[in-house]
């Protein structure tokens, strides 16, 4: 997955979107290199989200 530009992730179905897994290419987009956000430990991807969208983003998963 190195190679592959964007982002590849596993996350649980929790409010904090915890990650269990995350690609190298996160680092580019979120300026989070990935042990920041696996397990939540320094970043939550849910705080990656702009505070006016979590809730929405949240109802289209759930709905999903």
């Amino acid at each position: 997955m190195g190679n592959m530009p964007g982002m590849a992730y596993r996350c649980a179905n929790d409010p904090h979107w915890t990650m269990e897994f995350v690609s190298q290419g996160c680092t580019e987009l979120t300026g989070h290199p990935p042990e920041d956000l696996v397990g939540s430990r320094r970043a939550a991807y849910a705080d990656l989200i702009h505070p006016e969208d979590r809730q929405g983003v949240w109802d289209q998963v759930q709905s999903a």
